[in-house]
């Protein structure tokens, strides 16, 4: 007798999660039934129920260890503010996109 063998659902991180975009992306994922589970990844907790909270900073070269059991990952987290310094905003973007791609692979 054949068994249908159901797919394992993915575990999907979300990067900025407390604030904004990140936030409401994430609030969607967390009432979906397509995930395993969802973690949410800031640098501070929010208030997104029904998730796995990791609070720390994305550019933290430890990332690598917080997502080794990530299948998806979205990354939402940025400097996004018009009143920050221009170079400072770049150089904390860049260096957090550098960061979650290099743990990622």
């Amino acid at each position: 007798m054949p068994t249908s063998k159901r797919p394992r659902l993915p575990v999907v991180a979300v990067t900025g999660a407390a604030s904004g975009i990140g936030r409401a992306f994430l609030s969607k994922v967390a009432s979906s039934a397509d995930f395993r589970r969802v973690v949410a990844i800031d640098e501070q907790r929010g208030d997104v129920p029904d998730v796995t909270w990791r609070v720390l900073d994305v550019r933290d070269p430890l990332l690598a260890n917080r997502i080794s059991d990530i299948d998806v990952l979205v990354h939402l987290a940025g400097d996004y503010a018009l009143d920050a310094d221009p170079a400072e905003r770049r150089a904390y973007n860049l260096r957090a996109a550098q960061t979650v791609l290099t743990a990622s692979a």
